[in-house]
């Protein structure tokens, strides 16, 4: 029997090969394209990502410069690919952050600068110079080659795009800001690489666990006053970011970046206020020491015999930011003493002043000497005279008295106050001519449903000063309208306007008329009306809640905000912002070592429609349900407007529970016109 031939198996073997080579090529061409497109598309979120987490750090870095207190953020520096079945990844992404130098000996410096007092302008004369460096994301992708470099310089967080050789800012300036001049320079060493997450920590060099010191400066007899700072941002940049600040609208008459330098030449005869600070990143951190000594009490004053007179000193660092514990001597003339002195040896408190009294025992001249090293600037001297004590001050004298104007009176920009204590409202300070001690004045208000004082009369002191407070208690029960404060002695008298623009408890069932809110997102991530709950308010029973939730899954991360009606303030000195503020409820709240920060901001809104920040409350690690009072003193022109609002805002957030709770708010304005 013959048997006959079957092939009919190769078809199968044959279909098996060319589905196998099919399947080879699937991923090959998979592996080759889809791949690095999804490689690419990772690293490109990535980049966007971290770019949002360097604007943290860069707020944290100007927060810190401003408040004097410590701010973290949080940067991812690389990420990981998802897993694949088949296909193969690339190794993870990386990036590296790390202090840099900036060209031109990476220097800030202001130029024919004169400080208005005395005292000061010994140290604060001519040119100062300080040293500063710049912050740099560099990050190291394997698909996403047009990556930018992400770079944080003078205020200013941008992208350079070395392909392109150009650069886009990311955030404003505060370098320059109408009269205002911010300095902030950068020390310390860093240099992390990698891809998880790692904290930044910016920490207060000068100042120290304190507001800012504000110098009032102005040119000098050698020129206009002159900003030149170490750049690797271009002109164009520059113009672009100072556009609002340049002349005739501004006070920036020319602008210049040639060889890595920055030059602004301002407007002269101008008084400005200049801020410096030194904020340290990473390692080898070095804090300044003390540079010089001011007074804060008039140098000369004329007191009777018997009484005392107070001579107030604050030691300063080359920032012109206090400087504590600093030891000083005291002593008086040779001549003297025409009185006795409480001490001979102080040292500078947390605020770096010190209080020496003088009490008067015979008539004369004296002169006291406070010191701390050899040099006319670590040194004050102050000169008392002292009169018989017939009172009333010298026989035919005519005393005139007015108002400091508020927008120079002491006082920090932000910050918790008492409204239960007799001086926890807002500082003033009046002023006699000739400028003697011991007149008597006396103060008076014409509506103390809208504002009161915490005294009625007073006896001048150095310089002819006499302050006063007004009274804050229970505050958000003042009424709305204008008052005037009259300070007056027997020559005459001087007043001053106040004006109560938004008094608000929020009691009412829904938001105020002309408040609104911004936001409104699904999950609760807005600001809202809440109550009636005592636990989350503090007059009455309701507040407003402001909350990035992301608890529902759908992390929008979204502002969160609450925006007063307009207040015109156009034409006054000062613009006040008192509110209480509460950290989370008993459900949770923000917490300290989120990333974003959950902080609560507090903004006022610019003429063009921006909005500056002048104040920022940090959530306390495990206080949830605490509450404070804050007051905001602004005097910047451009919230000196008739259009201003104020906002509070609760920026973007990755987490949840978030919440701030905001009540009782007042919107003030003073003025002396």
């Amino acid at each position: 029997m013959r048997l006959h031939r079957d092939d009919r198996a190769v078809t199968a073997q044959v279909g098996a090969v060319l589905l196998l080579g099919f399947l080879v090529v699937a991923l090959s061409v998979y592996q080759a394209a889809v791949v690095p497109m999804e490689t690419e598309q990772t690293e490109f979120r990535h980049n966007q990502q971290v770019q949002g987490e360097l604007q943290d750090v860069r707020n944290a870095i100007v927060g810190t410069a401003t408040t004097g207190r410590t701010h973290s953020a949080l940067v991812t520096l690389g990420t990981r690919f998802p897993g694949r079945v088949v296909a193969v990844n690339p190794p993870p992404a990386s990036g590296t952050l790390s202090m840099k130098r900036l060209p031109s000996g990476s220097q800030a410096s202001i130029q024919n600068v004169e400080a208005h007092d005395d005292e000061t302008k010994e140290y604060v004369t001519g040119t100062l110079s300080f040293p500063t460096a710049g912050l740099v994301y560099s990050p190291d992708y394997t698909r996403y080659g047009a990556a930018p470099t992400t770079k944080f310089e003078n205020t200013v967080l941008y992208n350079n795009f070395s392909d392109s050789n150009t650069s886009r800012a990311l955030t404003e300036q505060r370098l320059v800001e109408d009269r205002t001049l911010s300095v902030v320079t950068l020390d310390g060493n860093i240099s992390r690489g990698g891809v998880d997450p790692v904290s930044v920590d910016a920490r207060a060099l000068s100042p120290e666990s304190m507001s800012v010191r504000t110098v009032a400066v102005t040119n000098s007899s050698s020129g206009p006053l002159v900003l030149k700072i170490s750049t690797d941002l271009s002109e164009p940049t520059w113009r672009r970011l100072l556009e609002d600040e340049m002349a005739p609208d501004g006070h920036v008459q020319s602008l210049l970046v040639a060889g890595g330098t920055l030059t602004l030449e301002l407007e002269p005869g101008v008084t400005y206020n200049l801020k410096t600070s030194r904020v340290g990143i990473g390692r080898d951190l070095t804090a300044p020491g003390e540079r010089y000594l001011t007074g804060v009490s008039s140098t000369r004053a004329t007191i009777r015999n018997g009484t005392t007179y107070e001579m107030v000193v604050e030691a300063r660092d080359e920032y012109s930011n206090p400087e504590s514990g600093v030891e000083l001597t005291v002593s008086d003339d040779a001549d003297g003493p025409n009185g006795g002195l409480s001490q001979t040896a102080v040292t500078t408190d947390g605020e770096g002043q010190a209080r020496i009294l003088y009490q008067a025992q015979g008539t004369g001249t004296d002169s006291i000497t406070i010191s701390f090293g050899p040099g006319a600037e670590r040194r004050v001297v102050f000169d008392v005279t002292v009169i018989s004590n017939s009172g009333g001050g010298p026989p035919g004298v005519t005393y005139t008295p007015s108002w400091t104007a508020p927008d120079t009176t002491p006082g920090s920009g932000a910050g918790t106050f008492d409204p239960t204590s007799q001086s926890g409202g807002i500082d003033l300070e009046a002023t006699v001519s000739p400028k003697d001690a011991n007149v008597d004045v006396t103060f008076s208000t014409n509506d103390s449903g809208i504002v009161s004082l915490n005294r009625s009369t007073a006896t001048t002191g150095g310089g002819g000063r006499v302050a006063v407070t007004t009274d804050s208690g229970q505050y958000w029960s003042a009424g709305t309208g204008t008052a005037a404060l009259t300070v007056s002695t027997d020559d005459g008298s001087d007043s001053l306007t106040v004006e109560n623009h938004i008094v608000e408890q929020f009691e009412s069932g829904s938001l105020p008329p002309g408040w609104t809110k911004t936001a409104d997102r699904p999950g609760n991530n807005d600001a809202r009306l809440v109550g009636p709950n005592t636990e989350t308010s503090n007059s009455g029973s309701r507040s407003v809640r402001i909350v990035n939730d992301h608890g529902n899954g759908n992390n929008d991360e979204t502002n969160a905000a609450l925006v007063s009606p307009d207040v015109d303030a156009a034409g006054t000195d000062l613009l006040t912002v008192e509110y209480w503020v509460q950290q989370g409820d008993s459900q949770g709240g923000p917490e300290s070592d989120d990333s974003p920060p959950e902080d609560l901001i507090v903004e006022y809104r610019r003429p063009g429609g921006g909005w500056t920040e002048v104040d920022r409350v940090a959530p306390q690690s495990g206080q949830n349900q605490d509450s404070w009072f804050r007051r905001v003193r602004i005097d910047n022109a451009n919230a000196l407007h008739d259009t201003v609002a104020i906002r509070f805002r609760q920026p973007a957030s990755t987490a949840d529970g978030d919440r701030w709770y905001v009540d009782d708010v007042r919107i003030t304005t003073l003025s002396t016109e």
